[in-house]
Formats: C-alpha cells, sequence, structure tokens
C-alpha cells in the first residue's frame, strides 16, 4: 500500500488504526464530517491533504468502526481524496454487527 502510494502519489497520510488512539478518538467524535476529518488527519500528519495527490491509507480499518462507516461520506461528500482502506479478516468477525459500506464505485452513475 504504502509502496504503491509513493509511486503514484506525492504524498501518504498512512494511519495504523490499531495503534493510533488519536486517530481513533478523532473518527469517532467526528460525526462524520469530512472536513474535520481531513483537519485531523492533516494535524496528526503534518501535512496538507492535497486531493489527487494524497493517498490517505486506513490499515486494519476494522478496529474503529466509525473510520469504516465514514468511507461512505467520503464516497458521497469528498471524492477528489483517495483512500485505501485494509482490515484483517480475524478482526472484522470480532466487530460482528458493525455495517460495511458497500456499493460505492468511485465512477458509479445513478441509473437514468
Amino acid at each position: 500500500m504504502q509502496e504503491f502510494g509513493k509511486r503514484h502519489h506525492e504524498q501518504v497520510a498512512y494511519i495504523r488504526m490499531d495503534k493510533d488512539e488519536e486517530m481513533k478518538q478523532s473518527f469517532s467524535n467526528s460525526g462524520y464530517n469530512i472536513n474535520r476529518m481531513i483537519r485531523d488527519i492533516e494535524v496528526r500528519m503534518g501535512f496538507k491533504l492535497i486531493p489527487g495527490k494524497t493517498l490517505i491509507i486506513l490499515d486494519e480499518i476494522q478496529e474503529c468502526p466509525p473510520a469504516l462507516t465514514s468511507l461512505k461520506y467520503f464516497c458521497e461528500e469528498a471524492r477528489e481524496h483517495h483512500i485505501i482502506a485494509v482490515g484483517s479478516l480475524p478482526g472484522v468477525t470480532q466487530h460482528s454487527g458493525t455495517g460495511f459500506p458497500v456499493g460505492k464505485a468511485p465512477n458509479e452513475h445513478p441509473p437514468h
């Protein structure tokens, strides 16, 4: 993921949700406000996120269900931000009952 980010983006914002308590709190307290989430990531990373040029990697996302749910809001409100979300299957089974946003392909257009 990080190698892909380095090759195809100007910068990478890598967040390990299983080890970064500050970011877990941020996603949990954001109320799914995309601008607040982006600002908090920028503060944590120490640089501005550049739409289309920064890759945001949310590793072990299953450790923070609000981060997982936030993917829906990034897709709906901030498609210009590139995000990779990665999780482990054992972690997913530990969080049964957590919803997974599905059906949000970036180039998907509603039927006419």
